[in-house]
């Protein structure tokens, strides 16, 4: 059974929150207020691959794509903020390389 959550907030960054300045909305405001909101929003998890799939620190909790198996494809509304690399090949240390 697949669980489709779609969150009243956007995952399109707040123009009026700043570091030094928050937003006047605050929780209320429906916009995101910081990368980690937009990578774990549901339209941008796992849309992306991951740049070290294999060596990866983040394991389990990581906000990209390991595998084939674990990529996503983005909504329509939200394809092009998925990160465009590069077409990488794995190679024998781990990392990978671009083609």
């Amino acid at each position: 059974m697949t669980c489709i959550i779609h969150p009243p907030y956007h995952c399109s960054e707040c123009p009026d929150y700043t570091e030094t300045a928050p937003c006047g909305e605050g929780d209320a405001c429906l916009k995101a207020h910081n990368m980690l909101e937009r990578m774990f929003h549901p339209d941008l998890f796992k849309i992306s691959m991951c740049q070290k799939p294999r060596t990866c620190e983040r394991g389990d909790l990581c906000a990209f794509a390991h595998s084939d198996e674990d990529h996503r494809n983005a909504p329509p509304k939200t394809a092009a903020l998925a990160y465009n690399s590069p077409l990488f090949e794995d190679n024998e240390n781990g990392t990978f390389d671009s083609r």
